[in-house]
Formats: C-alpha cells, structure tokens, sequence
C-alpha cells in the first residue's frame, strides 16, 4: 500500500530524486549533457496520492526538479481530478505538464477534451503527446494559435501502431503545431534522440534546413532557465553550422 513519504518497492521519494540527482551531476561533469527531472503523477492510483505526491516533492526541494507531470492510462484517471495536485505545485513554482491524448486508447477512452483541462484546469505549458487532439478543429486552432508543445515521439512500443502514428505526426505537422520531438523511453520504444529526428524527417518530409529550425525551437519548449536556453542555442548554431560546412 502507497503511504506518504514512502512508495511501493519501500524506497523514499527523497532517496530516489538524490539518486537520480547523483546521475544527473556526473553526466554533466563527465559528458557535458544537462538534465533536470519533472517526476510524474500515476493518474490511475487517485487524486490523494497525486497529492501526497507533491506534497513529498515539495517537502524535499531540488534545484534539478522543476515540474511535474502525469502519466499512464488517462480513462482511469481524467485530468480534472487533479486539479488540487496541479494547484499545489503550480503555487510552489513548478511547471506543468501532462500526457493527454494519447493514440494507444480511444477518442472515449483519451478525448480532446482532455487535452483543453490540461490547459485551462490544471496549468500545464505544454502537453505530452496531444495525438488524438485532431479530431477536435477548434481545440486544434486554438493551440496553434497560442503557439502549445508538444512533445511527440516518432516511435511506439506496439509496431503495428507506426503507420498510424507517422499519419498523426504529418497532420500535426500540417496544422501548424508546435511539434517537439522527444524519445519517451528509448529502451522500450527502441529509439534515441538522433533515430526520432531522421525519423520525423522522413515522415513529415523536412529539409535538412527545417530540421535545424525545429531542433532550434525545441528550446523555447524546455524549462530551462532563460540564461541556460541561450546559451544552449549558441551550442546547437554553432553545431549546425559545423555540419552545414562539413556538408559542404
């Protein structure tokens, strides 16, 4: 049973983010890769523990934990029902986000409507996936317009749901979306980071140009400091123009 301060294998919230903290330090030092940690509500376990949640993530601050998330089945736990978890972070400073609108479960099971909660109800800044958000025009528009992100992956766990997921990413792509290509969990996907963009290439048929730009703007979808973000896009300029000239 999940009891606050302390989660099902028996382990501390606090010694697993220091743990992860730990990983994240010596890829820096060692590999010179930046990361932070956004951990993530399990909607299918309730309200109360999302709470608690927080409220473990809030007792133990960490400069590396900057938001949180939500994930796994959303007919089992529709966003709305944690609008007081969402509320309780968002008011400490964290940033938002969630899965909504995944294409492994239906229009009934994930609806568009999930993906408009997210926004208005609970506060999220971007939105994890959003796939099934294009059988509703309007919502579609209005995050367009507002300029959401979407961290998409160009790969999924089941093969035969490829076809549909390169159909979904395209129209995406061609309605204007704010698209950020993002791995999931590359051990069970079978991806990384570089196989996701040849990926996204091929399927919404980008120029090597285009992808430049995209991998450009994927910084104004982080939640890295703006100080951080800028010097980040020097890096990656100056990256794309060493290929650029290699090419040449």
């Amino acid at each position: 049973m999940w009891q606050t301060g302390r989660y099902p294998h028996g382990v501390s919230y606090e010694t697993m983010v220091d743990g992860f903290i730990d990983g994240l330090r010596r890829a820096k030092e060692e590999l010179g890769i930046t990361g932070r940690l956004i951990p993530a509500i399990n909607r299918e376990l309730g309200p109360e523990v999302a709470i608690a949640m927080v409220r473990d993530v809030l007792a133990h601050p960490r400069e590396e934990v900057i938001g949180i998330g939500m994930d796994c089945a959303e007919f089992k736990g529709p966003p709305e029902l944690f609008k007081d978890a969402y509320a309780l972070a968002r008011s400490a400073g964290l940033r938002c986000t969630a899965h909504a609108c995944e294409d492994n479960q239906t229009l009934t099971q994930a609806p568009p409507r999930n993906v408009e909660t997210c926004l208005d109800v609970l506060g999220c800044d971007r939105i994890d996936h959003g796939y099934n958000m294009l059988a509703d025009p309007v919502l579609t528009c209005r995050c367009r317009e507002r300029g959401v992100p979407f961290t998409v992956c160009s790969h999924t766990c089941v093969p035969q749901r490829m076809e549909k997921r390169a159909e979904t990413l395209k129209a995406m792509h061609e309605a204007g979306l704010f698209l950020v290509p993002c791995t999931d969990d590359p051990p069970m996907f079978g991806t990384d980071i570089g196989t996701t963009y040849v990926t996204m290439a091929r399927v919404l048929s980008l120029s090597v140009e285009e992808v430049a730009a995209m991998s450009l703007r994927t910084l104004d979808a982080s939640w890295l400091s703006d100080a951080e973000k800028a010097a980040m896009k020097t890096e990656f300029e100056a990256e794309i123009q060493s290929l650029s000239m290699i090419k040449a």
